[in-house]
């Protein structure tokens, strides 16, 4: 995985953490190191029902913050992405169109592979297994669905990745780190390897 300023990038992933991005107060990328899940006593819920439509996109960093919680750089940017040709950007459902959407947590290893597996055949074997991708809406909804988030906790969003305003692409990731809750991203490149170990939220198909 990979841990990331604003100008600089770096890449380091083992069999025992992963490093996710995090905002400090001053402003910086700073290291959290996550629990691998299986380490855990905790266990998430596998299902869970969210609304969209309730926010536009620019409030939905208003209503994070307000509820406490965090929003790391690379969130924050991509959540203020526009559209640009052929590029997909942050939006949300229409105001007074709320939908409800049932959402599915697997980990890499219930979609078949044990040891790890790229991106784009983790998504391709979700969507044979009747779970579709989430709209980049589930992230931020998501986020502030879900305020009893146990520490050490990373939920990554199945969703279409949105290349940020430095390049790269990204997907929203849900997380609980050194007692706060954060939003906050990781790589979306279709070849970018995940464990079997970490949790992906799709989207139930109905």
């Amino acid at each position: 995985m990979e841990e990331e300023n604003k100008n600089q990038r770096s890449r380091s992933d083992s069999a025992d953490e992963t490093v996710v991005e995090s905002a400090g107060n001053d402003g910086l990328i700073g290291r959290m190191v996550v629990e691998l899940a299986d380490r855990q006593e905790h266990h998430p819920w596998k299902t869970k029902t969210i609304k969209l439509g309730l926010l536009r996109p620019d409030a939905y960093r208003t209503a994070i913050r307000c509820c406490g919680c965090e929003i790391s750089d690379w969130a924050n940017d991509i959540m203020l992405h526009k559209m640009q040709i052929n590029k997909p950007a942050f939006t949300a459902v229409a105001e007074k169109q709320s939908v409800d959407v049932e959402l599915e947590l697997v980990t890499v290893a219930e979609l078949g592979f044990v040891h790890s597996a790229k991106l784009h055949n983790i998504y391709a074997r979700a969507q044979s297994m009747g779970l579709e991708l989430c709209s980049a809406e589930v992230g931020p909804a998501l986020r502030l669905a879900y305020l009893d988030q146990q520490p050490n906790e990373w939920l990554w969003i199945g969703m279409d990745p949105i290349i940020a305003t430095f390049g790269g692409q990204r997907v929203f990731g849900v997380g609980c780190c050194g007692g706060d809750r954060w939003l906050g991203t990781n790589w979306g490149n279709s070849d970018s390897i995940w464990h079997g170990c970490r949790r992906w939220v799709f989207v139930r198909r109905k």
